[in-house]
């Protein structure tokens, strides 16, 4: 049966996370609290994969990043709009399914390179910002590998206990959460399409992916605006588009 160890009330949380690293070190499954809503990870360096797909067979698995950083010394051939979106989108709910070039197998830890590479040579990537993930102990066993619970359940340490109790090795707590649905974005070149609507709308993932230009004058109030306004008009006549 699952340990449970909770996040709000222990006044030591690097001991937890400790506690959470030599778990995913030793092969073992938890759950951990993140703004998805918990979910459930193992290292993609030491096992616990095989048991993320027993129990959610129909769902994905996604490796959990340290941001833009980490994921550019994995890509090499990542693309600008990968980048663009990874820093626009993260930390946050949308996964970005990306393609994995000969190079980038390379550099990818080796655990990754054989559980987590799909049939079609992509990988989906996620990062999130809740206080225990932000806390890079656990990452030291090697990326973690996660899947989603079903979207809109309220979920506690107690019935992911009865759950997936004989699953699981460690819950770390974090009291009642309701679990979100990632928005899944597949990224091809410089495209990109909606695999899967969540959290994250579409409008959302459009500006992110577009290219922002600033306008900036220090003078008025004037000028920046009127380059801005022409700026516009001399692109829409451009792309033969309207300025909206």
């Amino acid at each position: 049966m699952a340990e449970v160890l909770d996040w709000r009330a222990d006044p030591d949380p690097n001991a937890l996370l400790q506690r959470v690293a030599e778990v995913l070190h030793s092969g073992g499954t938890v759950a951990v609290p993140t703004e998805a809503g918990y979910l459930l990870i193992a290292s993609a360096l030491h096992g616990g994969v095989e048991t993320l797909r027993r129990i959610r067979p129909d769902e994905p698995l996604q490796l959990a990043t340290a941001g833009l950083d980490e994921v550019a010394g994995w890509l090499k051939t990542r693309g600008t709009l990968t980048e663009r979106l990874t820093r626009r989108l993260w930390p946050g709910l949308a996964s970005l399914s990306v393609p994995v070039g000969e190079r980038d197998r390379a550099a990818l830890p080796g655990g990754v390179n054989d559980r987590l590479i799909d049939g079609e040579g992509r990988i989906r990537l996620a990062c999130f910002g809740h206080s225990a993930y932000e806390n890079r102990l656990m990452h030291g066993v090697g990326p973690p590998a996660f899947v989603e619970l079903p979207a809109g359940g309220r979920f506690t340490p107690e019935n992911l206990r009865e759950r997936h109790g004989d699953e699981l090795k460690l819950i770390l707590g974090d009291g009642e959460i309701a679990s979100k649905r990632l928005t899944r974005v597949t990224v091809t070149g410089e495209g990109w399409a909606v695999e899967r609507h969540g959290e994250v709308s579409e409008d959302e993932i459009l500006r992110s992916a577009g290219r922002w230009f600033v306008f900036v004058c220090t003078g008025n109030t004037c000028r920046s605006p009127m380059a801005e306004g022409l700026f516009a008009a001399r692109l829409a006549e451009r792309l033969n588009c309207r300025v909206a």
